[in-house]
């Protein structure tokens, strides 16, 4: 039998999700109650390194955790997966000191997406050329 895939979460979390997404939708943006639990749980910094204050999560976890994260809510498992701290590839050509000022608690993934936007919304066009 295939688990249900709110197993991958803490216990309780998948139904503090769900208990406000309905609010969310209205909201057309994550509530805020939800935004807060992902940075409790450090959502944002899954795979960025533990030197630079991530949890350096290896990918199958990672993926487990995006699946229970969008069985709970869709919006929050897309915006988990795509401001988790995955370095693009072009970070790599960005000098090191430079890397460590943006890792080490400078913004990372929804961090700037919230600079970016003005509260964490998601307004693609916003993105270009500041990221």
């Amino acid at each position: 039998m295939i688990p249900v895939p709110s197993v991958f979460l803490p216990e309780g979390v998948a139904g503090r999700i769900r208990k406000v997404a309905a609010a969310a939708e209205k909201l057309g943006r994550l509530h805020p109650d939800v935004l807060a639990l992902a940075y409790e749980q450090q959502w944002f910094r899954a795979l960025v390194p533990k030197r630079y204050g991530g949890l350096a999560l290896p990918l199958p976890v990672m993926v487990r955790l995006e699946e229970g994260l969008s069985w709970a809510d869709g919006s929050l498992g897309w915006t988990v997966t795509l401001c988790s701290g995955a370095v693009r590839p072009e970070f790599h050509r960005v000098p090191g000191q430079l890397q460590v000022g943006v890792l080490e608690g400078g913004p990372v993934g929804a961090d700037l997406a919230e600079r970016n936007t003005g509260g964490g919304q998601s307004r693609h066009r916003s993105f270009r050329g500041k990221i």
